[in-house]
């Protein structure tokens, strides 16, 4: 799988390094490193009817940030780009066959703000690749995290069930083991996870059904918060334009409270 990290030159982006490093444990994982410079270099001389080039820095903060990455030389690449960043990602990520976009949604302050809040939304509207974002509550951390459990909320629509294919494919390249998980609400029906979990099981993930009752953003918070879950994955959907990220109001929730990181994919529908 490839997986490809925007980063965009500020600290908090770089955050996503750890989690880039423990999504290297699959055997066929790649990691791309992507910087998008919103202007070229102006004093460099480009081709007749050629672009200019990024600043040679943004060249040099990339390798740096491999360095940092700590990635054996053959599982990881670097790229630069020139343009609106939001598009350009988007756009790279489909000529590469990304399996996974992973980044830091909400840096707190500046341009990595502007970039990096507004920039998960547009990425996860304009493409298919399942998003890893990591949001404001995931602590720092400098070591490499282990990923061994993962949370994955079912709400009993065909929508929900969009998340399933990357987390398979997270799941067994890992070793994770999935609980699907079905928060139940005063006046809504109970969904049968059980053909899920089977599904699960024969393709050789490790899998467990959990139903609780309750408001389901807050029985998936804390269950995050004390299951000892190291990912949650779950559905999303678009609505009012590119901002706001709908599951009901379930994914912006669990996305801005999650303690780890949150896999997002849309359905393949809405993407084409």
């Amino acid at each position: 799988m490839k997986i490809l990290v925007p980063l965009d030159g500020a600290g908090p982006s770089e955050s996503i390094l750890p989690w880039a490093r423990a999504l290297l444990g699959m055997a066929d994982a790649r990691v791309l490193l992507l910087h998008v410079s919103l202007v070229p270099d102006l004093d460099a001389v480009a081709p007749e009817g050629q672009p200019r080039p990024a600043p040679a820095r943004c060249h040099s903060y990339l390798s740096e940030a491999a360095t940092r990455l700590g990635a054996p030389p053959d599982r990881v690449e670097t790229h630069v780009l020139v343009g609106p960043v939001a598009p350009m990602i988007e756009r790279f990520a489909s000529e590469h066959r990304a399996g996974l976009v992973a980044l830091r949604t909400s840096a707190r302050e500046g341009l990595a703000y502007l970039l990096f809040g507004s920039t998960a939304s547009e990425i996860l509207a304009g493409t298919r690749v399942p998003l890893l974002a990591l949001g404001p509550s995931v602590p720092p951390r400098t070591e490499t995290p282990t990923i061994r459990r993962v949370l994955v909320p079912l709400d009993g629509s065909e929508i929900a069930t969009a998340v399933l294919p990357v987390v398979t494919a997270l799941a067994k390249g890992l070793g994770a083991a999935v609980t699907l998980f079905h928060a139940r609400s005063s006046d809504g029906p109970v969904a049968s996870l059980e053909a899920h979990a089977d599904r699960l099981t024969a393709a050789g993930v490790s899998c467990e059904v959990v139903t609780v009752d309750g408001d389901p953003a807050e029985r998936i918070l804390d269950r995050l918060r004390t299951g000892g879950y190291d990912l949650a994955a779950l559905a999303t959907h678009g609505l009012s334009g590119l901002r706001r990220l709908l599951l009901g109001s379930v994914a912006e929730a669990v996305l801005h409270g999650s303690p780890c990181p949150v896999v997002l994919a849309r359905p393949v529908a809405e993407t084409e």
